[in-house]
């Protein structure tokens, strides 16, 4: 069924604070169900405010409000939302979500279809919490396909949905209760709510997110002026918790399972403890469709995000919560989004002079992220002046003990390395070994090696840290790099073939800043330039840091390459699969045959791409000479599937 097609103008408010690792996958589920959307930024510093930004000037529809009370008056910012979209769009619905909230329909017209069902003037929809817990407790970015654990039992909670003729029925004057869990009418007049289906909540996805969760969220409660604690006892119950014991994967397993109640009990307990509590495996397999936000921002020091949340508590129990709403709220109308892109569009090109001074932004912004890093932030200062209970202040004490245990904090990856391999072992043992001894990017995620075959290198993966897939029987390169891919969960990809020695440190952080600032570049390689085949470069930077590669070379080399180098996934996906494209190019008098590699350039050269090359010194060697694997068959038609790859190497 198309947009068009649809009869309903559906629309969501949204409360957002501190939610990078989920973000992404929210909103690519309300791009694939609402028309509209009012996000509300309630103070976030991990970044999750430019990804809202970036959506919103890729959806005309949608706003960006920035919330700057420090308490937690999420009853008053949803009705505010609520009468703005109906009394100034043509609005049909009004759903609530939080960032932590999916609606388990697969796509807009089963949720139009379900919402048919509500009828009568003083109904609204309801649909069912289905706590999940992720099935890994990490703080990885979370997206739509990952496995989680989802309880099959009643939840004691529902996110409302309110229809423009209850609205109208009650003259506008209805408040959703704290939480979005009901609605009140000012007349007290009847209110009927229609099971519109489930709602898998995902609240707590990590240990470090919970902690930060617990504290950040009893704060937003102390800095109301009326101090009501009793709409969020599991705040507290949490924070009890936390201030008499560290907390670990067992809590974090026990508060998801009852998730707005507290626990009877707190038994010792694994995901493998799941099944027996009433969860299933499934999927977080909801509507989605994929917006192209900005790569995520480097991650803000968590330490950092409870620093600031208590200075905003300190700084007064409320503002003036008018002059918020009706002042910098008001101004930010909807903005046209830009055009869709078309095949034939080229990407913008920045000025190398750009580039540069992208290039020094980022090295001076590691710098200072690496001396920050080993700082000695100091989180609460307990204080009888301010209203901190006996919890609180244990809690700040067990954050400083573990700020003193945990000098540096890992960012969110947003790198995977996929290393291609053939039997060649003993060269790949020294490409991973290499690869570690000089990577200094501390956001580099997994190393995934992909073997095309039926050995087993097992061993060796194990011995770097690296994940296997294996293909079982030889299927070619590009089906192999297709198949790996498929796997790749972040927004760059590092790709390497097994027959390479890294000499250089220093390599992906350079890479990154010039990928950020040229939407143009497919590829940054880190060949030396007097060891490019004689590829000849059409731009060098003043100081030689890095070069541009001429397009033509040979008549098929355009700067695309399956070297070593750093690339963006979402121009992998803008082609589709390699495999869809692999045909050698036709002999040519002086031209090389240069197969699929040449023929995937090719594509992206037509698309306006272009290829760059770190400085002249490189980074980088050829290991393989001499030991090239043939290959002769039809990579296209030998795509293997993903049940062809052995459950032991995931």
């Amino acid at each position: 069924m198309n947009r068009q097609e649809l009869s309903l103008q559906l629309a969501v408010v949204a409360l957002v604070r501190n939610e990078i690792d989920i973000i992404r996958a929210f909103l690519s589920h309300v791009a694939a169900l609402f028309d509209r959307a009012v996000l509300l930024d309630h103070g976030s510093m991990d970044g999750t405010g430019a990804m809202l930004e970036g959506a919103c000037r890729l959806r005309p529809g949608w706003v960006r409000w920035r919330v700057d009370v420090p308490g937690h008056h999420q009853a008053v910012f949803s009705a505010f939302a609520m009468r703005h979209l109906f009394e100034t769009t043509d609005t049909d619905m009004v759903f609530f979500l939080d960032a932590d909230e999916f609606l388990d329909v697969p796509d807009r017209a089963a949720l139009e279809r379900a919402l048919a069902g509500i009828e009568g003037e003083r109904t609204a929809g309801r649909f069912d919490w289905v706590d999940c817990i992720p099935e890994r407790l990490d703080s990885r970015t979370l997206r739509a396909g990952d496995a989680v654990w989802a309880h099959a039992g009643d939840a004691p909670f529902s996110k409302i949905v309110v229809p423009r003729r209850f609205y109208a029925a009650t003259g506008g004057a209805l408040v959703p209760s704290s939480g979005n869990h009901s609605v009140v009418p000012n007349d007290n007049g009847p209110v009927c709510y229609h099971r519109l289906g489930g709602m898998l909540h995902l609240p707590l996805r990590s240990v470090a997110q919970l902690q930060r969760k617990i504290i950040i969220g009893a704060l937003g409660v102390l800095a109301r002026s009326d101090n009501a604690s009793h709409e969020s006892a599991h705040w507290f119950d949490m924070l009890r918790r936390l201030a008499v014991a560290d907390i670990g994967e067992s809590d974090l397993i026990n508060m998801a399972r009852c998730y707005g109640h507290k626990p009877d009990s707190w038994p010792p307990l694994s995901l493998a403890d799941l099944p027996a509590l009433g969860f299933s495996r499934r999927t977080l397999d909801v509507a989605s469709q994929a917006l192209a936000l900005p790569d995520l921002p480097p991650p803000a020091n968590p330490w950092r995000v409870i620093a600031a949340a208590v200075r905003d508590w300190r700084a007064g129990y409320d503002r003036d919560i008018a002059l918020v709403l009706t002042g910098d709220v008001l101004s930010r109308a909807p903005q046209p989004g830009p055009p869709a892109p078309s095949a034939a569009d080229a990407p913008a090109r920045a000025p190398w002079e750009a580039t540069l001074a992208a290039l020094e932004s980022s090295l001076a912004e590691a710098r200072a992220d690496q001396a920050r890093a080993h700082e000695d932030v100091r989180i609460v200062r307990a204080s009888t002046s301010y209203r901190v209970t006996a919890p609180l202040r244990a809690a700040a004490r067990a954050w400083r003990r573990q700020r003193a245990t945990e000098p540096a904090v890992r960012p969110l990856a947003d790198i995977t390395v996929v290393v291609t391999s053939c039997g060649r072992h003993d060269l790949l043992a020294q490409t991973l070994a290499s690869f570690r001894r000089y990577n200094t990017d501390p956001k580099v995620g997994d190393i995934l090696v992909v073997e095309d075959g039926g050995a087993d290198p097992q061993a060796i993966c194990d011995a770097h840290g690296a994940r296997l897939l294996r293909t079982g029987t030889r299927v070619g390169q590009v089906a192999a790099i297709d198949l790996a891919y498929a796997h790749v969960q972040t927004e760059l990809v590092f790709h390497l073939e097994d027959d390479w020695e890294f000499y250089r440190p220093g390599f992906i952080e350079p890479s990154r800043a010039i990928l950020l600032a040229d939407p143009s570049c497919i590829v940054v390689g880190l060949r030396a330039w007097n060891d490019l085949n004689d590829h000849p470069l059409s731009f060098t930077a003043a100081d030689r840091r890095f070069g541009v590669l001429a397009t033509g070379f040979r008549k098929i080399w355009h700067g695309f390459t399956w070297n070593p180098g750093l690339r963006r996934m979402a121009d992998y996906r803008r082609l589709g699969r390699y495999g869809d494209h692999v045909e050698a190019p036709a002999d040519v008098p002086g031209q090389d045959r240069g197969g699929a590699e040449a023929g995937i350039g090719a594509i992206y050269h037509a698309l306006g791409y272009r290829g760059v090359v770190l400085d002249e010194h490189g980074y980088v060697r050829h290991l393989g000479w001499g030991r090239t694997v043939p290959w002769t068959g039809n990579a296209q038609t030998r795509q293997p599937s993903l049940d062809q790859i052995q459950p032991a190497s995931l």
